[in-house]
């Protein structure tokens, strides 16, 4: 018992005063980091100004208290995860750009989203994605490379805004991919950049990544992003 309640007692101090995870969030607004317009997907909204919001998003008239519809981006890289804190993110597909915090070597990514229990429509949750760097520099050469490079356009075909954007032909190389699974009971997931990307990717700081949502649990109209964090085992 005695072991138990001292695991329980880390996992609250962790929660309460390292954030859940223990990492610095180089993606959170917070510490400076900032959305990338040209990067990220639109936002859903109520396309009819007569329908109370509540209505379009099947919430009941009385337990209708969040302003959901039509948060801006900046809401999924805000530390609030209370339900309804969400960027409504247009469609089952799309992006999320984000300029860090400062330059970095992004070693973990993390992804947050209320438990199945704790939401009234989880459909719109995250199910799978992508993280992309963007590689403004040239990366290292490295014999039997394997990484995979893209440019924006082709990665980001959901995403109308990069179309005639600056970033249009930039190089974006893959860092990671994850799964999200709604029915963990977990409220975040952090998943590792592998030692073979980093190894041939040679110490290269990223100032913007994008994550790239392939799919959600079934919600074709919108996807909630809760949160998503930026890692790195850089020290300051």
């Amino acid at each position: 018992v005695d072991r138990e309640m001292r695991v329980l007692q880390d996992k609250l101090y962790q929660h309460m005063y390292y954030d859940g995870t223990g990492l610095r969030d180089f993606a959170s607004v917070m510490s400076g980091g900032r959305v990338v317009p040209e990067l990220t997907s639109e936002t859903c909204t109520v396309e009819h100004p007569g329908t109370p919001w509540y209505k379009r998003w099947g919430v009941r008239d009385n337990i209708a208290s969040a302003p959901l519809a039509g948060l801006p981006p900046e809401f999924a890289i805000y530390p609030d995860t209370h339900v309804g804190s969400c960027w409504p993110m247009k469609g089952s597909r799309g992006s999320l750009g984000v300029a860090l915090a400062q330059p970095t070597i992004v070693t973990s990514f993390t992804v947050d989203h209320i438990p199945r229990r704790m939401t009234f429509r989880y459909q719109s949750a995250p199910r799978s994605g992508q993280l992309w760097g963007l590689a403004e520099d040239s990366l290292p050469e490295v014999e039997n490379a394997t990484l995979t490079l893209a440019n924006a356009s082709t990665v980001l075909s959901n995403t109308p805004p990069v179309r005639n954007s600056r970033y249009a032909y930039s190089s974006l190389v893959l860092l990671g991919s994850f799964y999200f699974d709604i029915d963990s009971g977990e409220p975040f997931r952090t998943y590792n950049v592998s030692d073979d990307v980093l190894k041939q990717l040679g110490g290269t700081r990223f100032s913007i990544v994008v994550f790239v949502i392939g799919e959600n649990w079934g919600n074709d109209e919108f996807t909630c992003l809760y949160r998503v964090r930026v890692h790195s085992d850089d020290t300051p």
